[in-house]
């Protein structure tokens, strides 16, 4: 028998997804690789083949559908050789990273103007938010007064969360920077997105 492909892992952001991986320890002739896949919810599903032939160490995952609990399994072959199989598990709308969202931020009338969409799923034939997949979502915004030191403590940081696309921060100091991140939120998974980057506006008087 071969050995194994090597440090098999799963990659997802935004639910495009790749299984990678490494050739084996001793890898001996032309090495080709076989990825196959089965439903937990199907009992009784058998394994389907998602590609074979594979001669670099990679495959795309993102054709399962996002809702699916898959064992995607993988084993390398040369010529009438086979490793053993390889098997992972994988959740799409729990495994996938969720990235950032895009923020614009806009001073007026003392207060701060805070605008969010995205991000949108990735690697798909057709372009739907993120926010489409998921039962819950919501957005969070983080504020804080502009400082130079490095060390945010955390009283400082105000936090709103809102299922809208847009959110108005009032009751702010006049004359004062403000910086903002924002994050998307899935309560029903315990899941959080990555945070947007630092954006920071000066607010006027009301």
């Amino acid at each position: 028998m071969l050995p194994e492909p090597r440090n098999a892992r799963i990659t997802s952001v935004n639910l495009h997804s790749t299984l990678q991986w490494e050739p084996p320890s001793f890898p001996e002739g032309n090495i080709t690789y076989t990825v196959q896949y089965k439903s937990t919810y199907v009992s009784g599903d058998t394994y389907k083949s998602l590609r074979s032939a594979l001669r670099l160490p990679g495959c795309d995952l993102s054709s399962l559908s996002a809702y699916g609990d898959y064992i995607v399994r993988l084993r390398a072959e040369a010529g009438p050789r086979r490793s053993a199989w390889l098997s992972l598990r994988f959740k799409p709308m729990e495994n996938t990273t969720i990235g950032p969202p895009e923020v614009r931020l806009k001073s007026e009338a003392g207060a701060l103007h805070v605008d969010f969409w995205g991000p949108w799923a990735e690697g798909r034939q057709d372009r739907w938010p993120l926010k489409q997949y998921y039962g819950s979502w919501k957005y969070r915004i983080l504020c804080w007064r502009h400082s130079t030191h490095t060390q945010l403590a955390a009283a400082q940081v105000a936090q709103v969360d809102t299922p809208h696309s847009s959110e108005i921060l009032a009751q702010l100091e006049p004359w004062t920077v403000y910086c903002v991140q924002v994050q998307a939120v899935i309560p029903d998974l315990n899941k959080t997105g990555e945070l947007s980057r630092e954006l920071c506006e000066q607010t006027t008087h009301n």
